[in-house]
C-alpha cells in the first residue's frame, strides 16, 4: 500500500484508462474487472496471491514436462513460491503479479507445442492451439509492461527452430506466433488511439530513450534533431544525474523545454535515438552496465532495497487516498513483526549473486542438453536475458525489473545444474570401470 507507482494504475482504473503516459493500461483494466467483483482492497490482493501461485505451479509444470526431475523443478517454483519480493508485490496494487504470471504462462504453453500433437477439430491440432495461446499471452503480457514486447521475436524465432517439420513449415509456425503476438498488441494500440487518438503503447514512450541515453548524449558527435538543440549539454557525463533525473525531475532539460511527460515525446525520441545511433559504444556500456547490475556487479545493498517492504514508508499519506477513492474505506496497518519479515525477506529473495549463477548454468544447460531439454532451456534463458536486457536499453535499471526474469532463469539454471551433475557422475562412473578394467588387467 505504500508504493507510490500504485497512484498511477489507481488513477487510470478510476479516471481514464490510458492517461497515463508512460505506462500502459493492462493492469488498471485487471483492476476494473476485480473491482466489480468486490470494492474490498484485500480481493484484489488475494487474486494477486493467487496469480503468484500459479506462477509457481506453471514454473514446476514446465520444467517437468521438459524432462527434468522434480528437485529441479521445485527449484524453479521456489523462485516465486519463496520470494518476499515477489509476494510482497502481490500485497501491493502494482502489476509484477499479472506480468509475470503472463509471462510464465506463455512459456509453459510454448512448452506445451514439444509434445505429440493431437487433432481437435479439422486441420487444428493440439500444438497450433498452444503455440497460439503461447503468443497471444505475451501479447497480453504487453497490456502490462510494455518490455514484454521484447519476447514476440523471440517466441516467433523459438517456434522456427524448435519444433519439428519441413522448412516452410516450421516458418509458417515462426510467422504465426509473430503476427498473433503482434495481432494482440495492435488491439491495445487501436484501443489507445480510440481513447486518446495515439496509435501507441503509451504516449510518453519518448521520454524513456531520451533519459536512458542522456547521461551520455554528446552533440559533439550528432546533429540535434530539429527543436532540441536545448537538450545538448557541455557537463561531464560522469557528473550528470542517472536516467531518473532526465525522466522525472522538474528541472531537468527536457522539463525546462517541454514541460512534463508527454509533452515533446517525440522529438525526445529523436534525440535519444540519435544519441545511441552516434554514440553506440556509449550507449552499450550505459545498457552493459545497468545490465550486469542484476547479475550482482556493481550493485548495492541500497538497490536491493527498492523492493523492502517499507521501501517508502513515508508516501501512505499520498498513497491511501487513491485506494480508498476507488474502493471502500481502507485503514493502512503496521504489524508489529513486519521488521522480522523484513529480515525474512533479506535472505527469501533471488539475490543478484544467485541470478548470476543461474544464468551462468543456464548456459551450460544450452550446451550441454540435446533436443526437447535444450530447446526449453534456450527458451527460457532467452527470455530471461530479453527480460533482464530490455529495461536497461529503454529506460533504466531497477531490482524490481528483475522479478520477471528470476523465474525462467533460475528455472534454466537448476537444468544446468543438473546437467552438470548428471555429467560429473557419468565421468567419475566411467573412471571408475576404467580402474576397475586396469585393476583386472594387472592381476
Amino acid at each position: 500500500m505504500l508504493n507510490p507507482d500504485s497512484i498511477a494504475y489507481l488513477s487510470m482504473a478510476d479516471y481514464g484508462l490510458f492517461a497515463d503516459p508512460v505506462r500502459p493500461a493492462g493492469y488498471s483494466m485487471l483492476l476494473i474487472a476485480i473491482h466489480a467483483l468486490s470494492e474490498t482492497v484485500a480481493v484484489t490482493v488475494w487474486i494477486q496471491h493467487l496469480l503468484g501461485i500459479a506462477t509457481g505451479l506453471l514454473l514446476y509444470g514446465l520444467v517437468r514436462r521438459a524432462g527434468a526431475p522434480v528437485w529441479v523443478a521445485t527449484i524453479a517454483a521456489a523462485s516465486i513460491l519463496l520470494s518476499l519480493d515477489q509476494i510482497g508485490h502481490e500485497h501491493g496494487l502494482l502489476s509484477e503479479a499479472p506480468f509475470v504470471f503472463c509471462v510464465t504462462a506463455s512459456l509453459y504453453a510454448a512448452v506445451r507445442t514439444l509434445d505429440e500433437p493431437s487433432r481437435l477439430v479439422g486441420m487444428l491440432t493440439t500444438r497450433t492451439a498452444w503455440l497460439v495461446a503461447a503468443a497471444l499471452l505475451v501479447g497480453l503480457s504487453v497490456w502490462i509492461r510494455a518490455v514484454g514486447v521484447a519476447l514476440i521475436p523471440l517466441f516467433a524465432v523459438w517456434f522456427t527452430f524448435a519444433l519439428p517439420g519441413a522448412g516452410w513449415t516450421r516458418v509458417g509456425r515462426g510467422a504465426l506466433a509473430g503476427l498473433a503476438g503482434l495481432a494482440t498488441v495492435v488491439v491495445y494500440l487501436g484501443l489507445n488511439s480510440s481513447s486518446t487518438g495515439y496509435f501507441g503503447l503509451t504516449e510518453g514512450s519518448g521520454w524513456a530513450i531520451y533519459s536512458r541515453t542522456a547521461p551520455f548524449a554528446d552533440c559533439d558527435d550528432f546533429e540535434p534533431p530539429e527543436g532540441t538543440a536545448r537538450l545538448c549539454e557541455q557537463t561531464a557525463p560522469d557528473e550528470r544525474p542517472g536516467p531518473d533525473g532526465y525522466g522525472w525531475v522538474t528541472d531537468s532539460p527536457a522539463q525546462r523545454l517541454f514541460g512534463p511527460p508527454p509533452a515533446g515525446s517525440s522529438k525526445l525520441a529523436a534525440f535519444g535515438w540519435a544519441a545511441a545511433r552516434h554514440q553506440p559504444l556509449d550507449y552499450a556500456d550505459a545498457v552493459l552496465d545497468d545490465t550486469v547490475k542484476y547479475l550482482g556487479f556493481g550493485v548495492d545493498d541500497s538497490d536491493l532495497a527498492t523492493t523492502d517492504l517499507q521501501i517508502y514508508p513515508g508516501d501512505h499519506w499520498r498513497v491511501m487516498p487513491w485506494i480508498n477513492h476507488l474502493y471502500e474505506d481502507e485503514v493502512l496497518h503496521e504489524a508489529a513483526g513486519l521488521g522480522v519479515l523484513e529480515d525474512t525477506q533479506a535472505v527469501l529473495r533471488v539475490h543478484p549473486w544467485l541470478l548470476l549463477i543461474a544464468t551462468l548454468a543456464a548456459v551450460a544447460a544450452v550446451v550441454l542438453a540435446a533436443g526437447r531439454l535444450r530447446a526449453v532451456a534456450a527458451l527460457l534463458l532467452g527470455a530471461g536475458i530479453l527480460l533482464l536486457l530490455t529495461p536497461s536499453a529503454t529506460a533504466v535499471y531497477g531490482f524490481r525489473y528483475a522479478l520477471p526474469a528470476n523465474g525462467p532463469l533460475i528455472a534454466a539454471g537448476a537444468i544446468g545444474v543438473w546437467l552438470i551433475a548428471v555429467r560429473l557422475r557419468d565421468r567419475d562412473a566411467r573412471q571408475r570401470g576404467e580402474d576397475a578394467a586396469a585393476g583386472v588387467q594387472v592381476s
